[in-house]
């Protein structure tokens, strides 16, 4: 009833209110005094301290894991930046590469801190890689072959699926052995998304219906 008095106020100032900007503002106002309890939610699980090290990842961690743990969410991004290395590639990628290792470690232990690693399903890339040789400013340019990391409960470790020659040209495998094969198909970021799908037991699901993939599903998992 709280909730229906509050929309039925809102839409009755949207009618007397004419500018844009003043519209955007009561939009933001009703879905913030919506969201209350939710972050009231969040509070209780956050943790008593955020962490100061200075690595983005942690702190993003942190926020995922209790957004998670509360119920309000089932996913999250968590970005590290800086990875455009046009120029001075090493000195800017070797310490990136550390922090975000450093990260995932970090998350990892959250989630068990939080009693939810077991429901932690971990997808780590880029959206491309690096150019196999230098430009005249020792950095990197944008190359249209990449690669990703997986961790879950329930995939096999310690392997590496798929390869590239000495100049990043990705090689093709056979998509039931996984193995190299020279007349077989290229992994595609379709091909993992469909994977996914199939671990988290909704390829058929309706709500992925509208969004087609049409790669075959890989059995990355093992």
């Amino acid at each position: 009833r709280i909730q229906a008095a509050r929309k039925a106020r809102r839409d009755e100032a949207a009618l007397h209110t004419t500018l844009h900007k003043e519209r955007k503002a009561r939009s933001s106002l009703f879905l913030a005094r919506q969201g209350e309890n939710e972050l009231r939610q969040l509070t209780a699980f956050l943790p008593e301290n955020f962490d100061n090290s200075g690595n983005p990842i942690k702190r993003q961690a942190q926020l995922a894991v209790a957004s998670y743990k509360a119920g309000l969410t089932s996913s999250a991004s968590l970005v590290h930046g800086g990875f455009d290395t046009h120029s001075n590639h090493d000195n800017q990628h070797i310490p990136r590469l550390a922090n975000v290792l450093e990260g995932l470690d970090f998350l990892v232990e959250e989630a068990e801190r939080q009693g939810v690693a077991d429901k932690l399903v971990v997808v780590v890339g880029s959206d491309f890689g690096r150019t196999p040789g230098y430009n005249s400013n020792n950095g990197k340019d944008h190359w249209s072959v990449t690669s990703l990391m997986l961790m879950a409960p329930g995939i096999e470790g310690n392997r590496v699926i798929g390869s590239s020659d000495e100049r990043h040209v990705g090689h093709s495998i056979d998509p039931q052995t996984l193995a190299y094969k020279e007349d077989g198909i290229r992994l595609t970021p379709g091909s993992i998304h469909h994977a996914l799908r199939t671990y988290l037991g909704i390829a058929e699901h309706p709500v992925v219906a509208p969004f087609r993939i049409d790669e075959p599903n890989v059995p990355f998992w093992g």
